[in-house]
């Protein structure tokens, strides 16, 4: 499947959708078109854009990946459908964890590493990929 702007954007979507007010990454979520941007000869799709870094989608595999200002690469997800129900669930539990003990929250993030790494294994390859740190900061709290 090639990821085109049309459905890239469908897929986004989903998420706006829901009406959640936390993401696990900051920065600009881009517009139509997606600007082409291209990482390690890969034609990818930049979808978020920050100071220090970049996200984008590969328009080939529809791998997402986060790459920094010094263009070191990590996936994010083996695919921006997976991308986007991750985001979705991480968003869910966020934004109904506000007020909750110290204990829930890390019961909670706990369960939710379990779910995302059953949506993605690949996200959870090195505890420095974004999932996992963001797993890890919703059970501190940050």
């Amino acid at each position: 499947m090639k990821y085109t702007d049309g459905y890239i954007s469908s897929k986004l979507s989903e998420i706006g959708k829901t009406g959640l007010t936390a993401a696990p990454i900051e920065g600009v979520w881009m517009a139509l078109p997606y600007q082409d941007i291209n990482i390690n000869q890969q034609q990818c799709a930049l979808i978020i854009k920050d100071v220090v870094f970049i996200v984008v989608v590969d328009r080939k595999s529809g791998e997402v990946k986060i790459v920094d200002d010094e263009m070191n690469i990590s996936l994010v997800n083996s695919t921006l459908e997976q991308f986007c129900q991750c985001t979705i669930r991480w968003a869910k539990l966020s934004d109904a964890a506000e007020d909750i003990s110290d204990k829930e929250r890390k019961m909670i993030a706990s369960e939710l590493k379990k779910d995302l790494r059953i949506l993605d294994k690949n996200a959870f390859a090195q505890e420095n990929q974004l999932w996992p740190v963001a797993v890890e900061e919703f059970g501190y709290g940050i």
